[in-house]
């Protein structure tokens, strides 16, 4: 009687093995890997691997655990280039984005934007305020920054109220053209 070799039923055992447990491969290596086309190659590779060191290996073993093994290894080595790959572009990820997140706090930031802008205008309205005729700014400092009606003004200037209305005109003219910019 002849002694038969196990290692006549590898094909048979390995297109078995492959048809029924290549689908299970594929799900625990895209678990890893979190990529279905990556995670097939990897399961492909894994049983390519095992058949090219078919002759190494002892069949009657647990050929499952075998191939389990090849594909562990190779989602660790995948995830371990990826990682590495990627190193730099996460950083520089980062990086961009908190300076984009930066960026939007302080525009979105009112306060922020109203005291840059709050400085300028009142350099400029001190600066026409200076530069106005004396009568157009008493006016407008009188109506404006004291409350007073044209009426008083009116009074205390010994002036009509028509004249009060055309000097406050004259300063909101002067104003306007000096803060379009901000208005």
């Amino acid at each position: 009687m002849a002694v038969k070799d196990s290692r006549q039923h590898i094909p048979d055992t390995f297109e078995y093995v492959f048809s029924q447990y290549r689908a299970g491969f594929v799900s625990i290596a895209q678990s890893y890997v979190l990529d279905r086309d990556v995670a097939s190659d990897i399961v492909t590779d894994s049983f390519m691997y095992v058949w090219e060191h078919r002759n190494e290996l002892a069949w009657d073993d647990n050929i499952k655990g075998y191939i389990y093994m090849a594909v562990r290894a190779r989602c660790i080595s995948w995830l371990r280039s990826y990682q590495a790959a990627h190193r730099d572009d996460d950083e520089t990820d980062r990086r961009r984005n908190w300076r984009i997140e930066s960026a939007i706090a302080v525009l979105d930031d009112d306060n922020v934007s109203g005291r840059i802008f709050s400085n300028e205008v009142h350099a400029i309205y001190r600066r026409e305020l200076a530069r106005m005729p004396r009568l157009t700014r008493d006016i407008f400092l009188a109506s404006r920054e004291y409350g007073r009606t044209y009426q008083e003004i009116a009074v205390m200037y010994g002036i009509k109220v028509r004249k009060v209305t055309a000097e406050m005109q004259r300063a909101l003219a002067i104003l306007r053209k000096a803060l379009k910019d901000y208005l």
